[in-house]
Parts: C-alpha cells; structure tokens; sequence
C-alpha cells in the first residue's frame, strides 16, 4: 500500500531538468512496445532537431495520473493523496490519436482506480488544461498526418498490463518512486 515509508528518491541524472509543474505517473512493464515500434516506418516518427534519442518513440511505459502539480506539492502530499488505493491489471485497448503539432499515437486505459486516483490527486494545489482525465498509455509521436495508418494496422490489439510502481517527478526535476498495492 502507498504509504510515506515507501517514498524512495530515485536519482537519474546529478542535475535534474527543471519543470513547469509537477507529474505523477502509473508505470507498467510493456514488453510487446518493441514489437509496436518496430512497425513503425521510421520516417513517420516525429523527432526534435539534433534529437538523438528517438523522441518519438515512448519506452517509458505509463499512464499519467495528473499533470500540472504544483511545487509546493511534496512526495509525500502525493502518498498521502493515493493512500489506501488498491490497482490490478490494466487494459489497453482501442488505438486512437491526439492530434496536435504531432500525431499522438495511443491506447486507451481501463483498470481499477485510475480515475479515482486522478480525482484526489486534483485536490492537491494543480494547474490542469484537462478538466476531463482520459487514461490512455503513449506510444509514439508520429509526424502529422501519419498516425491514422497506425490505427489501422493495431485496431484488434489489446493487452493486459500489471502495474509496478507510481513515480512523482516534481517541478524540480527530482523524482520518487512510490510503491503500490495490487489486488
């Protein structure tokens, strides 16, 4: 269960990237993402200038809970927020897109406890564009125009992931891994 005990400072680089605003993140092992990305054409992929580390492709598997935390918001205002929620496994299913300065590629979420997760970490000082939280897992930014073929080609996919672990990452870029409880 999240408790303020199983706050653990997850260090990944000694000078973290600075954020707007604050992020907690459901993580999952998605073995079958490699498979996915290697049927994207490689062209379709939407990178940044000089990006190295192929942008486009999300190996992160997740699901964001909340965006847009403020930085007074700590770890352990988010364990306290998530305290006594249960998780079991997720379904993906039903490919779709975002559609933005790049096509978003993405499957939709269903599991237990996601939204009501979403909902009180919303009682914690945010700043949200989204007034409605739609769970879905990224899989690739494509270059505009191209997701829709994706779509396609994974319309009948759909998997069952168990979640691992939560990760808050606050506006200064330090992060924490949270441990969870999974019926």
């Amino acid at each position: 269960m999240i408790g303020v005990s199983e706050i653990i400072p997850i260090i990944y680089e000694a000078n973290p990237k600075q954020y707007d605003y604050g992020c907690v993140m459901l993580h999952f092992t998605f073995s079958q993402l490699d498979t996915i990305h290697s049927a994207i054409t490689p062209i379709h992929i939407y990178s940044l200038p000089g990006d190295k580390k192929r942008f486009g492709l999300i190996t992160d598997s997740h699901i964001t809970l909340l965006y847009g935390l403020n930085h007074t918001v700590d770890a352990n205002d988010v364990a306290k927020s998530l305290k006594g929620i249960v998780y079991s496994n997720c379904t993906l299913n039903n490919i779709s897109l975002f559609k933005n300065a790049y096509d978003v590629l993405k499957f939709d979420v269903n599991g237990n406890n996601l939204s009501e997760s979403n909902k009180k970490l919303k009682q914690l000082p945010h700043y949200s564009e989204y007034p409605v939280y739609h769970p879905h897992l990224t899989i690739a930014y494509l270059k505009q125009g191209f997701g829709e073929r994706y779509i396609t080609k994974f319309a009948n996919s759909t998997y069952s992931l168990k979640p691992k672990h939560i990760v808050y990452t606050h506006p200064n870029g330090r992060k924490w891994k949270l441990d969870i409880k999974i019926d």
